[in-house]
């Protein structure tokens, strides 16, 4: 029999009963734990379809907001983006991602955090929420405090008769959360959110973009 114990504390290395395996946890040269459980995984949708809406560098059309004491680590954004309509003067479209704090944006409509797992606790993202379709302003993002733009997604706007019936579609994959890389992930500490801005190019009628965010609790 082997008996393997701290040489720090008494502590001896336990084994768990239903596997008889030992656990370990792995940690780097700083003493930062690199795959501790979360408390929970939490997915939450993008559907955006605006109308004319003037840009600004406050002008959110989507927003998550972190109101818990634990940081939320945005895992993956995954999105659909396009122009569907059968005319338009050809143009871009831009979209950008920022980080906030300060306030809640309010108006639009509040989406359903889901859990990954059913047992999971309540998200401490208590409020998603995004225009509604075929909007003509964004969210109203009164005393809202946007950090810079640390991200932009776009693509050109033609009419469909240009591509043919399907129309114009890029897709945005950003896997930010990646395995024993602790600093890869985008942090939302208390408080903090992130918000889709249009800072720079007016949305039209036949703009899209449809998809969804992934984040864990820690």
């Amino acid at each position: 029999m082997a008996v393997i114990k701290s040489g720090a504390t008494s502590d001896l290395l336990t084994i768990d009963p239903t596997s008889k395996a030992a656990r370990t946890s792995l940690y780097d040269s700083s003493g930062l734990e690199l795959s501790g459980p979360p408390y929970g995984s939490y997915m939450a949708q993008i559907d955006l379809r605006p109308g004319a809406i003037v840009a600004g560098a406050s002008v959110a059309l989507w927003s998550m907001r972190n109101l818990s004491s634990r940081t939320a680590y945005l895992r993956r954004l995954k999105l659909f983006a396009g122009y569907f309509a059968a005319t338009v003067t050809a143009t871009v479209a831009q979209f950008g991602l920022a980080r906030f704090r300060t306030a809640t944006p309010t108006g639009g409509n509040a989406i359903t955090v889901v859990p990954k797992r059913t047992s999971y606790g309540s998200s401490g993202v208590t409020d998603v929420r995004q225009i509604a379709p075929s909007a003509t302003a964004g969210l109203t993002t009164t005393g809202v405090a946007f950090d810079a733009v640390f991200a932009f997604f776009g693509y050109p706007r033609q009419p469909v008769t240009t591509y043919g019936a399907g129309g114009f579609m890029v897709s945005v994959d950003l896997p930010w959360k990646e395995a024993l890389e602790p600093f890869s992930a985008i942090e939302l500490a208390p408080n903090d959110g992130l918000a889709i801005l249009i800072p720079n190019i007016a949305t039209v009628a036949g703009d899209f973009v449809n998809g969804m965010i992934e984040w864990d609790e820690e």
